[in-house]
């Protein structure tokens, strides 16, 4: 999961640590609600892939600055689906 985790980084540098971050607030959440260990491993887990689908987002969309066109903002709110 942290391979997978880290291919998103590598297209996506200006986002780098974001799901590593994600995953460790998501289960400390879950462990201060008192979720069962098993719960909080699997947020762990998905914190740490719930952005796989950039993987179908071109990189030079991922690393444009400025403002983006309809066709590439397309593309990155096609990423969750794409995860999914």
């Amino acid at each position: 999961m942290i391979a997978l985790s880290r291919i998103v980084e590598t297209r996506d540098p200006y986002t780098a640590g974001h799901q590593l971050r994600v995953s460790q607030l998501a289960a400390a959440i879950g462990e201060e609600i008192d979720l069962p260990k098993e719960k909080v491993d699997g947020i762990r887990v998905i914190g740490l892939l719930h952005d796989i689908g950039k993987i179908i987002v071109p990189p030079e969309i991922l690393c444009k600055p400025g403002k983006l066109t309809a066709y590439e903002l397309y593309f990155i709110r096609e990423h969750s689906r794409a995860g999914f």
